[in-house]
C-alpha cells in the first residue's frame, strides 16, 4: 500500500458524527453482559419448575390442600419461588437504563 492510498494521510477524512446527526447513537453503557443475562435465565427458569409443581398440586386436589396447614405451606412456598423465578428473568431480559 502506497502512502497516496493509506487513509491515515488523507486530506480531507470524513466527518465525525455529532450529536446533532441523525445518524448519531449514543455509546451503549451495557456491554458484556452476555454471560451474566444468560446464567439469571437459566436460574429463573430452574426456579420456575417449583413454581409449575405447585399449580399442578392446587389444580389436583384444592379441598385437600386447603385442609391441610402442611401441604398449604409447601404449596405456597413452591408458588413464591416460582414467582422469584418470574421476577429473575424480567431482571434479566429488561432494558438497561
Amino acid at each position: 500500500m502506497s502512502d497516496a492510498q493509506d487513509p491515515r494521510n488523507d486530506p480531507d477524512p470524513p466527518p465525525a458524527l455529532a450529536p446533532g446527526d441523525p445518524h448519531w447513537r449514543p455509546p451503549t453503557t451495557n456491554r458484556g453482559k452476555g454471560c451474566l443475562t444468560a446464567f439469571l435465565i437459566l436460574i429463573g427458569l430452574i426456579m420456575l419448575v417449583p413454581g409449575v409443581c405447585g399449580i399442578i398440586l392446587v389444580g389436583y386436589d384444592w379441598q385437600e390442600i386447603t385442609r391441610d396447614q402442611g401441604a398449604l405451606g409447601i404449596t405456597a412456598g413452591l408458588l413464591a419461588v416460582g414467582a422469584c423465578g418470574i421476577l429473575v428473568i424480567w431482571l434479566a431480559v429488561r432494558p438497561r437504563r
